[in-house]
């Protein structure tokens, strides 16, 4: 709704489990990441989206809390302080020195 284009999706940190990380060398770590980067995959912990405004400019885009909406429900979300929260569950996410952390919800 507000005008983005996904361009690239980059998946990261596949190898979280401590058992493998004492086990296997870093650099084998860090080379098969890179290689399941490009694998199109999207089963990683965390994922870097790339994209671009297609609509610059456009009321839905101008507003920065109406660019987030709740992960769950894709509702709408209120913003009080620190706090968003979805209009449709009452769930709620915090914003912690200007990061909108969607990771878990606060409830």
């Amino acid at each position: 709704r507000a005008g983005f284009a996904v361009r690239r999706r980059l998946p990261v940190s596949f190898f979280r489990i401590g058992v493998i990380k004492r086990t296997l060398p870093t650099n084998l770590l860090v080379g098969l990441d890179s290689v399941l980067q490009y694998s199109g995959m999207l089963y990683s912990p965390s994922v870097f989206i790339q994209a671009v405004a297609s609509r610059p400019n456009t009321p839905d885009n101008l507003n920065l809390e109406s660019l987030f909406v709740c992960p769950d429900t894709g509702a709408p979300l209120i913003q009080e302080g620190s706090i968003l929260t979805s209009q449709a569950t009452g769930m709620r996410w915090a914003i912690r020195d200007g990061i909108y952390d969607f990771k878990a919800p606060l409830d």
